[in-house]
């Protein structure tokens, strides 16, 4: 893979001054008549875009191992171009060889440049896409315990009933430990009349040791734990908890 689109997959930014920037010597992601589409984007220059679009670059052609314009253009930070192929009709859908989009670049590159995100979604990018491994998107995110990250995706469609390591969302954040964005999932609508996500929720409190009182996550371990009691379940206490 050439080393540029290997940075758009790893969801880094092109370094200044680096041999693969401007005079380059690596192979480049398109040829034809998008080979000017892809300067443009490298020099985030949506005059240029339009340009090269208008000289019979196509937005969504497809390059080197199936890269997409807009996914060459969000993999590598370029937000003006990616505005530019979106207004162009740019689809943030289409998966490279790899598996990945438009979007899954985007969440990739979420802590650098938010406003990528919003772009694609706000294109029709789907917001369950699955990653390369085939876990969804939003697996970055809970990963990673953003909760504003996880109610953009929620706003944008994203199912929070999903399945991750074939477990529900709320189940593969609880055996995380990750407690608040259990209880997060669940105040964005997580089903828990799915016997799968109520019943691994249940067995996650058996794990011994975990979430302590002095855990900034016991709140949300003890939300969790009242409302699982509300539904009528008996799961574990958390350690120390009283009624």
């Amino acid at each position: 893979m050439a080393a540029a689109l290997a940075w758009a997959a790893a969801g880094c930014t092109v370094p200044e001054n680096d041999p693969d920037s401007g005079d380059r010597e690596t192979p480049m992601q398109f040829s034809g008549a998008n080979a000017a589409l892809e300067e443009a984007i490298m020099a985030d220059d949506p005059a240029a875009v339009n340009t090269a679009l208008s000289g019979g670059a196509d937005a969504n052609a497809l390059g080197a191992v199936g890269v997409t314009p807009l996914a060459f253009a969000i993999g590598t930070g370029k937000e003006r171009a990616a505005r530019a192929l979106i207004a162009a009709g740019a689809n943030p859908n289409v998966e490279d060889d790899e598996g990945d989009t438009a979007v899954t670049l985007a969440v990739n590159r979420y802590a650098q440049q938010p406003e990528l995100l919003r772009m694609v979604l706000d294109a029709g990018g789907n917001p369950n896409q699955q990653r390369p491994d085939g876990d969804p998107v939003i697996v970055r995110f809970i990963n990673g315990a953003d909760l504003d990250a996880i109610t953009l995706m929620q706003s944008k469609g994203a199912d929070m009933s999903a399945i991750a390591n074939q477990q529900p969302l709320v189940v593969f954040a609880a055996y995380g430990a990750d407690w608040d964005v259990v209880w997060h999932l669940i105040t964005l609508g997580a089903d828990l009349e799915d016997p799968k996500a109520r019943e691994g929720l249940v067995e996650s409190f058996k794990v011994p040791g975990a979430t302590l009182p002095d855990s900034p996550l016991y709140p949300a371990k003890v939300k969790v734990y009242e409302y699982l009691r509300k539904l009528g379940e008996e799961p574990v206490p958390p350690a120390e908890y009283q009624e």
